[in-house]
């Protein structure tokens, strides 16, 4: 283990590992986030006081400047203008703020909990409350120490059901509560910066006026890129829904939401891509045909890979609160049936790399929900997120909301889809180095029938005689070693696919939460300019 790094006697040590950081990297990969991340993993540990963030932030700039005098002359002009953008008040924004503040207290915390967990005990106490509050303790300190994945295995054997977890519908003891928030469960931004700058500025719009002003603007614009056009779409659309007022004085029925508001904020976003479609109003999804013990199920609304032809994202409507319970239990019963198709292109030790999501409209809100594996034998469900089209002009930035998680949905759907294809690939690509067919998880092309129908096995056994028994017996035999050595050629599959799994990302030019350092130097320079 690294010794621990202190900020007053260590300057040098830690000024040398952030100049480490800044020329193993890109201009426009620098974060100073990422720098600090790797100082927290070489034992930097320092209260989150003004002063020692605002000293660190200052080692940081003072080796920015270094490497990047060693870079200029190379720089582009993006690179340059990162660089520029960087003055000390955005910086001080960046170096103090709450995100900093909370890496530093957990790196402290987790410090402490290693040092002081083992030898900390209760004394014994007579009461029954007691010694639970005793047991309680032990348990979270020994929850505390597991990484993510464990942490979710460990509530799912504690709170689930014969293997899955429902977060949405399992109380879950309050000591827990704030570790679910790191799990990821929870949809998140992925947009373009064109995406949002476009959504920014609906945002800030505060009235029919203004809102036709900036749909003036943008129908100017003859080179709009295809998601660009859906925003564009959408907001005209909803321009002439709200100006009838026609959500606040009539109640409707699911065709009209279909037609009205479904259609140009939920499905034209999935529009634009060629190797998926969209099927419409109670169609059956592909994932129930596949499997005899699940019954076909119509759904509302489905997107389709024309591919693998296999169903990607499913959604449900309803106009009102009345069936949407239903439609919710159906949901999670397609997303594990999904999962299960997958699972036959992946294999089981690849299916906890999948998501599978199925969507909930009530009205004007719309429901996220999402299920996945976190072993082989355990699943959790979850609600990913829950977005509103507002009924009035008057909430755009809530709209601006919704679009933007339809967006990011897409592309999170989109990234499944990779993940399956690359792994798909690469077992295909390890088939032929190997002149080996791995064949797939299943073999559809052979029958089988239960274990426990002994009486009709030794039917068919009495009507064979012995030297076939015998035969069958060698066969069987070597048909045994020949499927174990199947079993054993792998070369390195595992590490291939890996590896794939790794190369899978957005498309270039998406920015997400991670990026908010760039966000800070934005808006602190768009401020500086209103001055």
């Amino acid at each position: 283990m690294n010794p621990i790094l202190n900020i007053t006697e260590d300057k040098a040590k830690i000024k040398g590992i952030i100049n480490s950081y800044l020329s193993q990297n890109t201009i426009l990969d620098w974060k100073y986030e990422l720098a600090l991340k790797e100082l927290i993993d070489k034992n930097l540990l320092m209260e989150p006081t003004d002063e020692n963030m605002k000293e660190l932030g200052n080692m940081y700039l003072e080796e920015l400047s270094i490497v990047y005098e060693s870079r200029r002359e190379g720089c582009t002009t993006e690179e340059s203008s990162k660089v520029d953008m960087l003055d000390n008040d955005s910086f001080l924004k960046i170096s103090t703020s709450s995100h900093i503040k909370k890496l530093l207290r957990h790196a402290v915390y987790s410090a402490q909990t290693l040092n002081d967990g083992i030898d900390d005990r209760l004394p014994s106490a007579n009461n029954s409350q007691t010694s639970n509050n005793q047991e309680n303790s032990g348990e979270l300190r020994h929850y505390q120490t597991l990484s993510i994945d464990e942490q979710m295995i460990f509530l799912c054997d504690k709170f689930g059901n014969q293997g899955h977890l429902d977060f949405s519908t399992t109380t879950i003891a309050k000591r827990f509560g704030k570790s679910i928030k790191n799990f990821g469960l929870k949809l998140q931004p992925t947009l373009t910066r064109k995406e949002r700058d476009l959504l920014l500025e609906i945002a800030q719009c505060t009235d029919i006026t203004s809102v036709n002003r900036l749909l003036t603007r943008l129908y100017s614009d003859i080179d709009m890129n295809p998601m660009c056009r859906y925003i564009r779409l959408a907001l005209s659309s909803m321009v002439e829904i709200w100006s009838s007022d026609s959500l606040v004085t009539a109640d409707h029925n699911e065709s009209w939401y279909r037609t009205h508001v479904y259609g140009p904020v939920f499905d034209n976003a999935f529009i634009y891509d060629k190797n998926f479609i969209t099927k419409r109003a109670d169609c059956i999804s592909n994932i129930t045909k596949e499997f005899d013990d699940i019954p076909n199920q119509r759904v509302d609304f489905i997107l389709r890979n024309l591919n693998d032809d296999t169903d990607y994202l499913l959604a449900e409507e309803k106009p009102g609160v009345k069936g949407v319970k239903k439609d919710i239990c159906k949901g999670k019963a397609l997303q594990l049936a999904m999962l299960r198709k997958w699972a036959q292109y992946v294999g089981n030790s690849r299916i906890s790399n999948l998501e599978a999501i199925t969507c909930q409209w009530q009205g004007v809100k719309l429901q996220i929900i999402g299920t996945r594996y976190i072993s082989q034998n355990r699943s959790i469900s979850y609600n990913k997120g829950v977005f509103v089209v507002p009924k009035i002009v008057n909430n755009l930035a809530s709209f601006a909301q919704t679009l933007a998680a339809v967006l990011s949905l897409k592309r999170l759907v989109y990234l499944n889809y990779r993940k399956i294809n690359v792994i798909l690939e690469a077992k295909r690509r390890h088939d032929i180095e190997f002149m080996h067919f791995q064949g797939g998880e299943t073999d559809d092309d052979i029958l089988f029938h239960s274990d426990s129908t002994a009486g009709y096995e030794s039917n068919k056994d009495s009507n064979k005689d012995s030297n076939k028994d015998s035969n069958n017996d060698s066969n069987n035999d070597s048909n045994n070693d020949s499927n174990n050595d199947e079993q054993s050629v792998d070369f390195d599959l595992e590490e291939d696919i890996t590896e794939a799994l790794q190369n899978v990302q957005h498309d270039e030019d998406i920015i997400t939460v991670k990026d908010w350092e760039e966000f800070v130097i934005k808006r602190v320079a768009s401020r500086k300019r209103k001055k």
